[in-house]
């Protein structure tokens, strides 16, 4: 993500979450590495504080690998040691040859 699009204050619906699936992975990431994490959509933040998401995996339970593309809802807190950050993805104007 550029500057410009991080997002420093509340996500709001539309914005992208990102974390790693484990905390252990977190610190590993934070220093440049890679680790297994997923993406998933701000539904929106309620006013506890509390971020609703919702994210497409390839499974029918929560994991990477399966058969198809299904949608789960979640749940996370701004303290959740698994949270990388939040993107709020831009959009450019392509210029028509």
């Amino acid at each position: 993500a550029t500057d410009a699009e991080r997002v420093d204050g509340d996500p709001i619906a539309g914005d992208i979450l990102c974390r790693v699936r484990s905390v252990d992975d977190l610190a590993g990431v934070l220093a440049g590495g890679w680790a297994p994490g997923h993406a998933e959509i701000v539904i929106r933040t309620r006013a506890d504080g509390v971020i609703e998401t919702v994210g497409g995996n390839t499974f029918d339970e929560d994991g990477a690998e399966g058969d198809g593309v299904y949608i789960h809802r979640q749940t996370y807190t701004r303290d959740d040691p698994r949270l990388l950050g939040f993107i709020r993805p831009t959009v450019k104007r392509c210029a028509r040859n």
